[in-house]
C-alpha cells in the first residue's frame, strides 16, 4: 500500500496522475491461514484465485464501477495493447474495456493453472480444478468452497462439461490446428465463444 501510494503521489506531484492507465493486480492470492494453510498452491479456494484487479483512467470504463466479468491476469496483455490503439487479437487476452461494453464478448469461463500440476476452471457459479497424471478433480460452486459435488451424480454433466473446458484450453495453448474442411458451425461457434 506504501509503494502504490508513493507511485500515486509521484505521479501527482508530476501533473499526470488524471492521464495515466493504472493497473492494479496480483498473480495470485495467498492463504494466510485460510483453512490452516499458508502460501499458494494447486487449491480452487477464492482466498488463493480471486485476486485484486482494479484499471483506474481508462477512458471507455466508467470510474467507481465493480465489474463482476469473468476476467484475470490473462486480460491485461490485450488491455494495455489495445489502450495503446493495436487492436489485434493477442491469442486468449481480451481487453478488459471491451469486455465490459461488448457483452459479446464477455465470457463463459476462465481457465488458470498451477503449474502443470492443476488446471482450474471457473463460471459464475462452480470452481472446478483437474490433477493430471492423477486423474483426480474438484468441484465447488464459488459460495461452498468446503463442499466437494464431484462425487455426486447430479453434478456429474458439471464436471464433465469443465472436463471439456479444460481439454478445450489445453489445446489452445498449444495452438489449436484445425482444417478448412474440419471447421463445422459447431465447431466454429465454440472457437469463437473461447477465443
Amino acid at each position: 500500500d506504501c509503494q502504490v501510494g508513493r507511485l500515486i503521489r509521484h505521479l501527482e506531484e508530476q501533473g499526470l496522475y488524471e492521464d495515466t492507465l493504472i493497473l492494479f493486480f496480483a498473480d495470485h492470492g495467498d492463504l494466510c491461514g485460510d483453512y490452516g494453510m499458508r502460501q499458494k498452491g494447486p487449491f480452487l479456494y477464492g482466498a488463493q484465485l480471486d485476486i485484486p484487479l482494479i484499471v483506474a483512467h481508462h477512458p471507455d470504463l466508467p470510474r467507481g464501477e465493480v465489474c463482476e466479468e469473468l476476467t484475470g491476469n490473462l486480460d491485461i496483455g490485450a488491455t494495455v495493447l489495445a489502450y495503446m490503439g493495436d487492436e489485434k487479437p493477442f491469442g486468449y487476452s481480451r481487453d478488459m474495456a471491451a469486455l465490459y461494453q461488448k457483452p459479446r464478448l464477455r465470457r463463459e469461463v476462465i481457465y488458470s493453472e498451477f503449474c502443470d500440476s492443476a488446471k482450474i476452471v471457473v463460471d459464475r457459479e462452480y470452481r472446478f480444478v483437474y490433477y493430471p497424471f492423477s486423474g483426480e478433480c474438484e468441484l465447488v460452486r464459488n459460495t461452498e468452497e468446503m463442499c466437494p459435488l464431484q462425487e455426486k451424480p447430479e453434478y456429474y454433466p458439471v464436471v464433465r462439461r469443465m472436463l471439456e473446458h479444460v481439454i478445450d484450453f489445453m489445446i489452445l495453448a498449444k495452438g489449436a490446428r484445425i482444417e478448412a474442411q474440419d471447421l463445422t458451425p459447431g465447431v466454429q461457434e465454440g472457437l469463437s465463444k473461447k477465443l
